[in-house]
């Protein structure tokens, strides 16, 4: 059973067909802290976040230590459904660092933007997610 998971989700125009920066942050991650009792991986920001947060249970120990590092959309969407999944089935994300986190609402993407009406979307951080720091 893994003990530790480090999640990296990609941002808008990011994806596994070419290189990012998120992408060498990961190699970076896996480099240092992959092995039997921690896995590292990287995700688009559109993946199935309910099925990814089930197979982290599945394969986790009762205690996982659950940790994201994220960018645009893989912050502010990814990251969001991610800890929510993961929320819904009792288990808390540690730590999650969010750059450049951009909201998008999966049924408006029109208000993904600012609106002179509706003002600043604000992305709402899950309550099972103990530190976030934003860079």
């Amino acid at each position: 059973m893994i003990g530790k998971r480090i999640i990296c989700i990609s941002g808008f125009s990011q994806d596994l067909s070419r290189p990012s920066g998120i992408e060498v942050l990961w190699e970076r991650l896996r480099q240092a802290f992959s092995g039997p009792d921690c896995c590292v991986t990287m995700h688009p920001w559109r993946s199935d976040w309910k099925a990814i947060a089930s197979h982290i249970i599945r394969t986790g120990r009762q205690e996982i230590d659950v940790r994201v590092a994220a960018y645009s959309w893989g912050a502010g969407y990814g990251f969001i459904r991610l800890a929510t999944a993961l929320m819904n089935q009792g288990v808390g994300v540690k730590v999650a660092v969010l750059s450049d986190p951009v909201y998008r609402n999966a049924w408006m993407l029109g208000r993904s933007l600012w609106s002179p009406i509706l003002g600043e979307p604000v992305i709402s951080i899950p309550e099972n997610v103990g530190k976030v720091l934003y860079l």
